[in-house]
Formats: structure tokens, C-alpha cells, sequence
């Protein structure tokens, strides 16, 4: 898994580099973690987690159904908050203002969970998680910005710089 990750990534890092389109080769990452996952790791957690990020990078690689995308990351972060096993219910608060703008907060919801795992990896000295959900919300921020024209489109690629680690760190850990 490790060396096709790595060949994977340096050729989505070179295509990125020449502006050529690298999605097949982004989403083929986390389809041999998926893989890899099923064939390798026992933890059912982490299992599901690779499985709703498989189907999230689909979406938001090659649809425009960015709310289902975020729906699927948000089902990511609930594996992740068992996996630590605790229980948090505030992020769903935001919700409330889902008829107003739905994808905003589907997004207030996803990073808070994001947030309240970070503190909780913090609080247990969970240092694995910690650098996984760390590199998630550095991945986040980069999309974050880009969404909201601080950053320019083109700067969105760099968020897989911080993504693929996230979710080669996450495997590893639970690997045998």
C-alpha cells in the first residue's frame, strides 16, 4: 500500500505542478486505502471511515453534489469520534440554519466535529488521531478559503498535501 500511495502521490504532486487534471489519480489514493482497508485492518471504525471518504472524494472530485459530499465527510468524523469513543451532539446545532444555506451548514457541522475531535485528541493525548484530524482541518482550511475567494482556485490542489498524510497516517496506525 505505502509504495502505490507514494507513486500515486507523486504523480498527482507532478501533475498538479504542470496543471493537469490528477482527480483519477487522487480518488485511485483513497480507493487502494479502501482496499487495502478491507483486506487488512479489523477495526470497523476506521473501515466505515475510509468507505464515507472513498464516497466523499467521488462526489466532490467529479459531481457538483457538494452537500452530499460534506454529508459523507460529516458520517467520517462521526466513525472518528467512536473510534476515540466519546459522544458530542453540539455540531448538530447548526443545523438550524441548514434552510437558510444548506451547504454553510453542513459545513459548521462537519468542522465542529472536526473541532470537538481535535480537543478530544488533545484532552486523551491521542497523538496518531491528533496529527490525522490536524491535517484534516489544515486540508479543510485551505477548501474553506478557497470557497470563500480568500484564496485562489488554483491553491485548492495544495489541499491534498495535507489529506493523503491524514489518511495514509489514519490507515497505518490500525494497520497489523
Amino acid at each position: 500500500m505505502l509504495f502505490i500511495n507514494l507513486m500515486l502521490f507523486g504523480l498527482f504532486i507532478f501533475f498538479d505542478i504542470l496543471n493537469i487534471n490528477s482527480s483519477y489519480i487522487k480518488w485511485f489514493t483513497t480507493l487502494n486505502n479502501f482496499i487495502y482497508s478491507i483486506l487488512y485492518l479489523k477495526n470497523s471504525f476506521i473501515l466505515k471511515a475510509v468507505f464515507f471518504s472513498l464516497i466523499a472524494d467521488y462526489l466532490l472530485l467529479f459531481t457538483d453534489y457538494y452537500i452530499l459530499g460534506i454529508i459523507f465527510f460529516i458520517l467520517v468524523q462521526i466513525q472518528y469520534m467512536k473510534l476515540l469513543s466519546y459522544q458530542s451532539y453540539l455540531p448538530w446545532l447548526f443545523l438550524i440554519i441548514i434552510f437558510i444555506d444548506p451547504l454553510i451548514s453542513l459545513a459548521l457541522v462537519y468542522l465542529f466535529f472536526s473541532l470537538t475531535n481535535l480537543i478530544y485528541c488533545i484532552k486523551s493525548k491521542n497523538t496518531n488521531m491528533l496529527m490525522v484530524i490536524t491535517l484534516l482541518l489544515c486540508c479543510d482550511i485551505i477548501i474553506a478559503l478557497t470557497y470563500l475567494k480568500i484564496l485562489p482556485p488554483s491553491l485548492c490542489k495544495f489541499s491534498w498535501l495535507f489529506y493523503f498524510p491524514s489518511q495514509y497516517l489514519l490507515i497505518k496506525k490500525h494497520s497489523p
